[in-house]
Parts: C-alpha cells; structure tokens; sequence
C-alpha cells in the first residue's frame, strides 16, 4: 500500500479519551465556541479508529449519519460537506494523504455543476488508469475506452451518475482541451449514450454510417450505397454498435433515419422490413422495377418471367410472399388481363441446367454429358439410389445443385427449423446431404457442389451470367487437372 495512503494509528490512550468527549459529552463538544479546532481534528481520528479505516479509500464512505450519531452535524454545516471538513483537517496538520473530497459517495451540493471539478476528476481517472496501462495516453482513444468500471475504481461513481451514467456527457461537459482535431464524436465511445443514438439525430445515425463504411468496409464496397445494402445487425454488433440494433426494428430503419441524399430501394437489402410485401403499392413498385430490369414493355412480355429472374433481381421476398409462383405474382399486379398459365416458362432457366449446358459447350461433350436433357438421362452412382444433376464419364466429374430449402443449407436455416414440406428438421436434411455427398466420392467420383444461394448471390453481384459460367468453367477444369 502507498505509505501516502496509510492513516495514522491513535493512540488508546487518546482514544478512550475520544470515547469520553464525543460519545458521552456528545451534544455539549459541538455546542457554539465550545469546541476548539482540536476537538474537529480529533474527531476525524475518532472515526478513523471506531470504523478500522486503515487507508484514504475507506474515508471516501463516510457519510452525514456518523456526524449525526454523535451530535456533530454541527460540522457538516460549518464546511458545507464531509470532503471539505476532511480536507480541512489534513491540511491543519500538514498530512500528505492523497484524499480529493471529489471521490466522496457524496459530496457537497452543486459539486459536479462545476466545469473544472468535472475536469481534475477525469485526469486523476486517466492517473489511475495509466498505473495498469504505461503507454495510455490522455487523447480521444483514451476518452472513448471510457466505462462504467472506470469511474468506479476510480471513486467518481457519483460523478457518473450524476450525468445520467454517460460518458459521452461527462466529456462534453469537461470540455477537455488538448485532445486533438475533430469533435468528439458521441458513437466511437465504448459504451453508446441511448439518448443520442436514435432515429431523430439524423446527423449523428449518418455519421456513424459513412464511419462504418470509410473503417470497417471488410467487402470493399466502391459506394457507400451498396455497403449499406450489405450492413446487417450482426455486422453492427462487431463494429461495436450493439445499440443500433435496439434502437431500430431493420437495417433499412436506420438507413432510412440517417437521411442520405439518395434513394435507397427496399429490396435490394438482405431482408426487406415485416410484412413489406403486405401493402400491394410495395409489391407494384418491385413489378416496375423487374420490368425495367429485364426491359419488358409490353404484356406478353411478362411470360417470361420466371422464378430465376426473380432471384437475380432481389426478388426472394417476393417469391416468398407468393409461394415461389411467378404466375401468382403477375397476376396479382395485372388481374385484368386475359392471363394463359400454360404460356408461362417452366424450369427452362433452372439455373443447373444453363450452367450445364455452358461446360457442355465449353468441353464440347454433349454426347458424353450424362444430365436431365441427354438421351440417357441423369448418371446413377454405382451401387446406390443416388442421381447426379451432371456427370462426365471421360473426367469422372460429377455435379450437385443443392437446392437451400431441400438440402438444409446450414447458412439460412437453423438446424431445428422444421421443413414444411418433408416434414424433417433443416439439420437433419443438412447431415443426409453430407452423407449423401461422401458416399458419392467414396465412389472415386470428382464431385462439385453448388449451393443455389450462393450462386444467386453471385450472380446478383456481378450482374453478368457469362462471367460466372466462364469462371465455373475455368474451375472445372482445374478441379480436373488437380485430381
């Protein structure tokens, strides 16, 4: 223990004395010039010895029912507060204690109305701090570190609490000089002040955005824009801004909050909000814009949409919403025309089948090719019940396409979700399709496997179907070279 911080003993001599003067003459000591400054020195040791204080810290717990208990409230009035009479006195005898009346449980009145007391507290926080970290420095890194256990250990709990238990207002109200260019910006500190971080400081929930985007742009987003179609809550969360997620019911809330000076369009985020699709004006505003998309400007154009395009153009909602029937969908938007079902294309765009019919033309193997559309139909593995969606007996490559929904793909559904269709649990499909995969290579077959949402994705990023089938290819090729 710092020998600074280490009261004196009393002597028991002196204390029975004490004993004698404070507890039996209690309400006569403090009596109008009876008590000399004597009396109040003695009076603090008495307390000191009586509580077992052996050191500054337990000093910062007194409080006014010990002064009380023995008829000396008188004090408490004469020095406006337990702090001040406790300074008052070590000064009186020259003590080199290092005791602040700041870091009482309570001080005095008005205390922490006062600027440059708001200040010393937070350089004698930093001192504390800098005896467990060396290379701290009193800079704005310092100041956004700071936390609720900070102001603890340091004795200025009263001080947090006094501003609402928020950093970011005890900072602001010390108005600390030396801290470097820039304002303290109120969502870079450790803990995030609620009252500021909502949806009506537009300003404050669009500088936190553009922060994210210019720090923590992981995906190399060229526009802010299409950063923010990718933001989710989980993102938030490890940038350090778990408070977002309370504040705002979706990602496009708090987009939508910040104000930018651009349109943002609902479906092209990696959710759309609850029940969006619910208003039939949301779901007419996806139809134009799929219409604009695929350049449909006539009627019977609109049969050939199918659930592929759909998925490409951020349309999984919507699908969702119609049960994956695009018929459904366009007849909802248009009920007033003359609709023939039959019209509509079916599993012609599967995207399986395109990127096959792209490495059949690529391997120049359409006689060898053994898929849904060839003479012999799909490739039975040896021994099995199993069908390949495409196999090449001259490379012995087989092709899978899971389907999300039917495979359980493990990065969209939980491993208890139920399967409405099947009936199983999506772990349970996922574990069959593992299974089901290294039964087939156990077979000596080259197998490559696509999850189709991965590959919607892909296609939705680059916007080109030719690129990614001529880099599948190009993989192909390469899977086959290495094996």
């Amino acid at each position: 223990m710092n020998a600074s911080n280490v009261l004196w003993d009393v002597d028991n001599n002196d204390y029975r004395c004490f004993v004698q003067t404070f507890e039996n003459k209690a309400y006569r000591i403090w009596g109008k010039d009876v008590h000399t400054h004597g009396d109040e020195i003695n009076f603090l040791k008495y307390l000191i010895q009586q509580k077992k204080y052996t050191c500054v810290k337990d000093l910062y717990e007194i409080n006014g029912d010990h002064f009380k208990l023995y008829g000396a409230g008188y004090l408490l009035k004469k020095y406006k507060g337990i702090g001040r009479y406790i300074e008052v006195v070590f000064a009186s005898i020259n003590a080199t204690n290092e005791f602040s009346k700041l870091k009482m449980k309570l001080v005095a009145p008005g205390t922490w109305d006062e600027k440059a007391n708001v200040q010393f507290a937070l350089k004698d926080l930093y001192n504390h701090k800098l005896k467990f970290d060396s290379n701290l420095k009193f800079d704005k890194q310092f100041i956004y570190g700071l936390q609720k256990k900070d102001f603890i250990n340091s004795d200025y709990a009263g001080m947090y609490a006094k501003f609402q238990s928020c950093a970011y207002k005890v900072v602001i109200f010390a108005d600390l000089p030396n801290l470097g260019e820039g304002i303290i910006k109120p969502y870079l500190f450790k803990v995030n002040p609620h009252s500021i971080v909502n949806e009506n400081n537009c300003d404050v929930i669009r500088d936190i955005l553009v922060h994210l985007y210019t720090y923590h742009n992981d995906e190399n987003c060229s526009t802010l824009k299409q950063y923010l179609y990718k933001l989710n809550f989980k993102k938030l969360n490890e940038c350090g801004f778990p408070i977002l997620r309370n504040n705002f019911k979706s990602i496009q809330h708090l987009v939508a909050s910040a104000k930018f000076d651009f349109e943002m369009i609902p479906w092209e985020f990696h959710k759309v909000p609850a029940n969006f699709h619910e208003l039939k004006e949301n779901r007419i505003r996806y139809m134009e814009y799929l219409k604009q998309r695929l350049n449909i400007v006539t009627m019977e154009q609109l049969y050939k949409i199918t659930k592929f395009e759909i998925e490409i153009n951020n349309g999984s909602s919507i699908l969702r919403y119609y049960r994956g029937s695009p018929l459904k969908f366009v007849q909802d938007i248009y009920p007033h025309y003359d609709w023939d079902a039959k019209k509509f294309r079916k599993n012609v765009s599967k995207i399986e089948l395109i990127y096959i019919e792209k490495i059949i033309k690529e391997l120049n193997c359409e006689s060898e090719m053994l898929w849904a559309k060839s003479k012999k139909g799909q490739y039975r593995v040896p021994d099995t019940k199993f069908h390949l969606d495409g196999y090449l007996p001259c490379l012995n490559i087989g092709w899978e396409f899971h389907g999300s929904f039917y495979h359980g793909n493990p990065n969209l559904y939980a491993p208890d979700f139920v399967n409405k269709k099947s009936g199983k649990l999506m772990g349970e499909l996922y574990k069959n399709t593992i299974e089901r995969s290294q039964i087939i290579r156990s077979k000596g077959i080259k197998l490559i496997e696509i999850w189709d949402s991965d590959f919607y994705e892909i296609l939705k990023k680059e916007r080109d179907f030719n690129i990614i089938i001529d880099v599948a290819y190009i993989d192909t090729l390469n899977y086959a070279n290495e094996n």
